[in-house]
């Protein structure tokens, strides 16, 4: 059986959990770390576009593009964090599905 772990965000978010435990921890902190700064860049380029202020296409791709794209950019360099990003491409990919099968359930 799998041990699916809970956030309360729900399942999804123990696809990136399980890929950042299996990291050694310098690793594992710098991937939370990266993280944490691509959601904060594409924060603010999404605010930026919706107040008007001109933002470069490739910074309002769909997220999941983002996110594989950073994935694929960091595996090619092998960097051992690429597969936190491609996790957490996945749990958007599966955040999504869960919103189009159950259209009232917040992800």
């Amino acid at each position: 059986m799998t041990d699916y772990r809970t956030t309360k965000h729900g399942m999804h978010d123990s696809i990136v959990w399980q890929v950042l435990i299996r990291m050694i921890v310098p690793v594992e902190q710098r991937a939370r770390k990266q993280l944490a700064d691509f959601f904060a860049q594409a924060h603010v380029m999404a605010d930026a576009d919706e107040r008007g202020v001109h933002v470069s296409p490739s910074e309002l791709r769909p997220l999941i593009e983002q996110l594989d794209a950073e994935a694929d950019r960091l595996a090619g360099l092998g960097d051992p964090i690429a597969p936190a990003f491609k996790a957490w491409s996945e749990s958007v990919r599966l955040a999504e599905r869960v919103s189009e099968m159950e259209p009232g359930y917040i992800v």
